[in-house]
């Protein structure tokens, strides 16, 4: 489940341990103090597991992801034709596909990692 970072000890008291909780996004630097961004170890400290990154509007300001200690599902125009190099990112863990789910190229993005 993805909650919004404000409500991710919210959710994940009130769920089962077996659901997973997903924080929306994270900074690309692992801990500090930067206005209005949430780091990965402020996520993990909230009791998520995992990060949905790489939505089109935050792609280009966050750069790579640095996060060592979080698991990241990649969710940025996942496609047939960019899946294998996004899969040989060290720190991505899988995808969040959208529409190209609905394509033959998906097969091409389930084989990739």
């Amino acid at each position: 489940m993805r909650a919004p970072s404000a409500y991710i000890d919210f959710v994940r008291q009130k769920l089962n341990p077996k659901i997973a909780v997903a924080a929306h996004n994270c900074y690309k630097v692992a801990s500090g103090n930067f206005t209005e961004e949430v780091s990965p170890g402020m996520i993990k400290g909230c009791g998520a597991t995992w990060v949905i990154l790489g939505h089109s509007e935050r792609r280009h300001a966050l750069g790579e992801s640095v996060a060592q200690s979080t698991l990241i599902i990649y969710g940025g125009s996942v496609m047939g034709a960019t899946c294998k190099e996004l899969a040989s990112q060290s720190d991505v863990d899988g995808f969040l596909v959208g529409g190209a789910s609905l394509k033959p190229e998906f097969v091409d993005i389930t084989n990739a990692k």
